[in-house]
């Protein structure tokens, strides 16, 4: 991760958000792994605690056969996108983040204090992908404006693979299985000679 450690980038962007929205909605990041940020990692925004964007790791994403687009669509994106979208977040002006390429930014954009009422009345993002049209929901429920679109948060967290449970189970099963005994020491027993 370069530049700011998570968390001063964090407090940063978060310290961009509309008051309606401060405090309700959190940006998280974690590792999974003994080095940080060596092995898998995810980020994701949670409103209210409800996950609503996710990051992937890259082999996920293979194993899971998806299309970037189509994935980006359902709100799943690539491990580490979170982390340089808010650094380029924090150097844009509020007309740059709306016009931006990428969708991070232009949903975190929907939060963002500078966004006023009038102009926030105004988007139309009905063309926009489902984390846009969603932050753009939630800020316009928050700050009481009539919208057409319903804030209905749902969970992102992924399911490519088995769960951590699943996980657990299998390596007990492995664990529990016997062995068969072809005459040859295992590593682990010392040899007799």
């Amino acid at each position: 991760m370069a530049g700011k450690r998570w968390s001063k980038l964090k407090r940063d962007v978060e310290s961009l958000f509309a008051d309606s929205v401060k405090g309700r909605v959190a940006l998280h990041a974690t590792h999974y792994g003994p080095d940080r940020w060596l092995y898998d990692f995810r980020e994701w925004i949670a409103i209210d605690g409800q996950e609503v964007m996710t990051t992937v790791p890259a082999r996920r994403w293979l194993c899971a056969g998806g299309d970037r687009r189509e994935l980006a669509q359902e709100s799943f994106f690539e491990q580490g996108e979170l982390v340089s979208a808010m650094h380029e977040y924090l150097s844009m002006s509020i007309g740059e983040i709306i016009r931006s390429e990428n969708v991070i930014i232009r949903a975190l954009g929907m939060l963002d204090g500078r966004l006023g009422k009038r102009r926030l009345r105004a988007l139309d993002v009905s063309n926009e992908p489902k984390l846009v049209q969603l932050l753009y929901a939630f800020r316009c429920h928050a700050e009481n404006i009539e919208t057409t679109l319903s804030f209905e948060p749902r969970n992102v967290t992924p399911q490519l693979g088995p769960s951590p449970a699943q996980l657990r189970e299998r390596r007990e099963r492995h664990r529990k299985r016997p062995r068969r005994d072809l005459g040859v020491p295992r590593r682990h027993e010392r040899c007799p000679i």
